[in-house]
């Protein structure tokens, strides 16, 4: 009388999928389910790390001690800040005071001796006309280029009609980058 309800075949869960396990020295152990992977794993007295789907698209997983996670973790965080450009960015406006400026001028000193680069914007003050606006902001890259000159080379300067900025890269590494 009544129709049979069909139910959608429900999918193999994730312990069942066949994976790829690799042993501690990057050996392939041999295909086998996800729960005899962790079964091997606990046995073994390692850690299961999931390595995300090789070229034939089968789930990879790595055995691996405490230890070697933690080392793996650790490179993995110094390679990813190592791949970032440290840049420190000054803005200032165009009247800024001369004590002012002093201020971001050793502050800027500071952070190239550290070994990053440091980036100078500096706009034009929005009630002055913009020839007076223009000479200020000369005046100020002169005074910054001399104040840092001996510590700093100039790898980039770009000029807007609202701003200019300055790109200064420490002499230590400018040096290496000419060799």
């Amino acid at each position: 009388m009544y129709a049979e309800k069909k139910y959608p075949k429900s999918r193999p869960s994730k312990r069942d999928e066949v994976c790829q396990v690799f042993d501690q020295r990057e050996m392939l152990v041999g295909q086998m389910t996800v729960q005899a992977a962790e079964d091997l794993a606990r046995k073994s007295n390692l850690r299961l790390v999931d390595s995300g789907l090789n070229a034939d698209r089968l789930r990879s997983f790595r055995l691996m001690s405490g230890q070697e996670l933690v080392e793996e973790s650790k490179r993995q965080r110094a390679e990813k800040k190592s791949d970032k450009v440290k840049e420190k960015e000054f803005r200032i406006m165009s009247n800024i005071t001369d004590h002012d400026l002093d201020i971001k001028v050793r502050q800027a000193k500071d952070v190239l001796t550290k070994g990053a680069n440091v980036k100078f914007v500096i706009k034009g003050h929005r009630k002055s006309a913009e020839a007076e606006s223009n000479k200020m902001i000369a005046q100020l890259m002169k005074k910054v280029t001399t104040s840092l000159q001996d510590c700093a080379v100039i790898k980039q300067g770009v000029r807007s009609p609202a701003e200019q900025q300055l790109l200064l890269k420490p002499l230590s590494s400018a040096s290496v980058d000419a060799e």
